[in-house]
């Protein structure tokens, strides 16, 4: 019949059918033993960085309450983590410093919070300061700095030019010092804002700084705003609210200075 003389021999058809068999249980197979994962986080790039002033906690809870939270932030900075807390002057509130760490210079020992030479101050920074050797040469205190970071001349240079170091800074920063015999509370963002920074208000009126609005929001904050770049935020001990003011006043950011015509 003319379906007889089109079909293929009966050896063809055996091969064709193993062949398809084959394919389509390989086919199976394949997707059976594809692993179902999760999609991968970013590598991180940059530190995280968690700072909690005048909390009303002790400073056995404010500790717990650092570390639980900066937990949030830790995907930023996988090589390591460091806190400090102090209480204030008069002994009513505390303040905390966290740190979660991206090495990349100086991985060995420039572990944060990173310290004053007395100790008095201490700093926790998500940045990188390119002009950190000339910075270091313009300092008039020789003692030896306790580490090769770049971001260590920030707590100096604040000992040397208080509030101006934030203006003095070539790179991109955002960090919290805390000054352990005054109370005193410095943070600061570069003039661009490439590095992130929230603030907010705590439920005792304490002032929160982090680098993501998570532990601000997961610790019960009453309002979460982002840290305006080229701004720094001064609180004197004893302040509830500090102040921000602009240090990167550049004059083409006034219609005033233009020298031509629109």
């Amino acid at each position: 019949s003319a379906l007889e003389q089109h079909s293929p021999p009966p050896m063809r058809r055996h091969v064709a059918s193993l062949l398809l068999l084959h394919g389509v249980a390989g086919l199976s197979l394949r997707h059976a033993a594809a692993p179902r994962t999760a999609p991968r986080a970013a590598a991180p790039s940059m530190c995280g960085i968690l700072a909690v002033v005048n909390s009303k906690l002790s400073p056995e809870a404010l500790r717990l309450q650092t570390l639980t939270l900066q937990r949030l932030v830790r995907h930023r900075g996988p090589d390591g983590s460091g806190i400090h807390v102090v209480e204030t002057p008069t002994g009513a509130r505390c303040s905390s410093v966290a740190h979660e760490r991206l090495a990349i210079v100086d991985p060995l020992s420039g572990n944060q919070p990173l310290f004053s030479h007395d100790r008095s101050r201490s700093l926790t920074v998500n940045g990188e300061i390119y002009n950190h050797k000339q910075l270091r040469a313009e300092l008039k205190d020789p003692t030896a700095f306790r580490t090769e970071s770049d971001c260590e001349v920030i707590v100096h240079g604040y000992d040397e030019f208080g509030v101006d170091i934030a203006s003095k800074l070539d790179g991109d920063f955002a960090f919290v010092i805390l000054d352990d015999r005054t109370g005193d509370v410095y943070a600061a963002r570069d003039p661009v804002g490439v590095n992130s920074l929230y603030m907010g208000t705590g439920l005792d009126g304490s002032t929160w700084f982090s680098s993501e609005a998570k532990p601000l929001v997961t610790g019960g904050c009453i309002d979460v705003r982002i840290f305006p770049p080229g701004h720094y935020y001064l609180a004197r001990g004893g302040e509830e609210e500090g102040r921000l003011v602009p240090y990167y006043a550049p004059s083409w950011h006034s219609a005033s200075a233009a020298t031509q015509p629109l």
